[in-house]
């Protein structure tokens, strides 16, 4: 059930149901350690990826800026990916 809460993008969720198996059989204590650390590699792999953009994003801004080229749309862009 975690891993598929994890598939459908809940992220709580899995971790909870994988703390949960832990906790029910300690047996299972390193194959849910290497699960949650696989749930927050995808997290983070989403963040550096996010964060990556909106550098390219800002990077274009000050260059248009530099130029006199109006920067309204990779504002828009930036605020965009820094909600994301």
């Amino acid at each position: 059930l975690a891993v598929s809460r994890l598939r459908w993008r809940t992220l709580a969720g899995a971790v909870r149901g994988l703390l949960a198996a832990g906790w029910l059989n300690p047996a299972l204590e390193p194959l849910v350690r290497d699960n949650i650390g696989l749930a927050l590699v995808r997290v983070l792999r989403m963040a550096t990826a996010s964060v990556v953009f909106l550098a390219v994003a800002l990077i274009v801004v000050m260059a248009a800026h530099e130029d006199s080229l109006p920067t309204v749309l990779p504002r828009i862009a930036a605020a965009v990916l820094s909600v994301a």
